[in-house]
């Protein structure tokens, strides 16, 4: 969204109508469009949920929960650094960096107002 903002040269407003309308978050690509040799993105850290899936990462570190029947309700935790395809679960290994990062993950949905369903969202099979 930030990009978009930038490129129509628009304002975020502040309010509609009686509601308070929340700043947008992330930064604009806008610089690398305008001259590919800038570098955009930095470690900032960020997080993500949709359908009781959450997520957050903070440089090279990630942690997911996917809910059943479609993971095991536990935090995992990856290092992308040496893990981009998130094979291996360093939770119980790192327990430290674990925690870290699941306070962070509580800050983000507390911030962000994110409500987590009771269950999982069933999606229905596609017609074989």
């Amino acid at each position: 969204m930030p990009t978009v903002v930038a490129l129509t040269r628009a304002k975020h407003p502040a309010r509609k109508s009686k509601s308070k309308i929340l700043p947008i978050q992330g930064i604009s690509l806008l610089p690398l469009f305008e001259d590919h040799k800038v570098q955009v993105f930095d470690d900032r850290s960020f997080g993500a949920e949709l359908f009781g899936i959450r997520a957050y990462r903070s440089g090279d570190w990630k942690i997911v929960k996917l809910p059943p029947p479609y993971g095991s309700d536990q935090w995992q935790l990856y290092n992308l650094a040496t893990d981009p395809g998130e094979t291996v679960d360093l939770a119980k290994k790192e327990k430290e960096k674990l925690k870290i990062l699941v306070a962070h993950w509580e800050e983000y949905a507390k911030a962000n107002g994110v409500v987590e369903p009771n269950r999982p969202v069933s999606y229905a099979k596609p017609p074989e």
